[in-house]
């Protein structure tokens, strides 16, 4: 199971509820001559106010989308027990036109132009362990992680802790490189380590979900060079956003408010 410090980690790479993160898609189908496209808000209903206008992004296009009402959920996510029953809301949105193959909701109406989405490489051998120890840090948390040589190996660690953060620790010679231009993901079977060369961008673990730092397609947003990236956290996958400006990429997403298990 991961430890602690990676679940606080993961948690720890983006802000509470960034306002311009996207909207993780619960279903999308045709409906009235149209489309219904329904995201998951959380717990505060008032988030909806977000999506009085919204952008759905699809494999091939974006399509304009406006709010047209929310609903409570609630499910017993710990039957017989005195808090098991977990409420939240979902807003669901409007198209002009069905949409086909909707991968993200992004709050506003934004410019988003030339989407593409991407195709991952074949899994290759990892070859000179050194380029990956001489890497940049992954900035997940307050201290990150790195690749260190041990005298059995090289392990992915995170001062002060070291390779003891997860368990068992992560090898490199479990891992494997998957291409996802511009970018590597080094495949670990219980994580994921997405790079744009040797720089570090995020990691996610397998805890009760699975992890998954994909890219999924490239766009081009309000001027600025995107990727909507597909992105384990502890139980649950969300869409998140990496914006590259002034040379530097910005991970947001948005993850569930409400408890998603027992």
């Amino acid at each position: 199971m991961i430890a602690l410090l990676a679940l606080i980690g993961i948690v720890a790479q983006s802000s509470s509820q960034p306002p311009n993160a996207p909207f993780t898609i619960v279903s999308a189908k045709a409906a009235g001559g149209g489309g219904e496209v329904i995201v998951s808000i959380g717990t505060d209903s008032a988030r909806a106010r977000l999506l009085q206008k919204a952008t759905v992004v699809t494999t091939s296009a974006a399509v304009p989308a406006t709010l047209a009402r929310t609903k409570r959920l609630c499910e017993d996510v710990c039957p017989g027990t005195k808090d098991g029953r977990v409420c939240h809301f979902e807003a669901v949105l409007h198209t002009a036109q069905a949409v086909a193959g909707a991968i993200a909701v992004l709050p506003g109406i934004r410019d988003v132009r030339n989407v593409t989405p991407l195709k991952a490489g074949p899994d290759q051998e990892i070859s000179q362990a050194e380029e990956w120890i001489a890497a940049s840090s992954i900035p997940v948390g307050e201290t990150g992680y790195r690749w260190a040589r041990f005298p059995d190996g090289v392990y992915l660690t995170s001062p002060p802790i070291g390779r003891d953060f997860y368990a068992p620790p992560i090898a490199l010679s479990s891992c494997a490189t998957r291409a996802a231009l511009p970018f590597t993901v080094l495949v670990c079977g219980s994580a994921e380590v997405l790079y744009e060369g040797r720089q570090g961008i995020t990691a996610s673990f397998a805890d009760y979900g699975k992890a998954s730092a994909m890219p999924i397609a490239h766009i081009e947003l309000d001027g600025h060079d995107a990727f909507l990236v597909g992105l384990g956290l502890k139980a649950e996958m969300v869409i998140a956003l990496l914006v590259k400006q002034n040379g530097k990429w910005r991970l947001t997403y948005r993850e569930a408010d409400y408890p998603l298990m027992c």
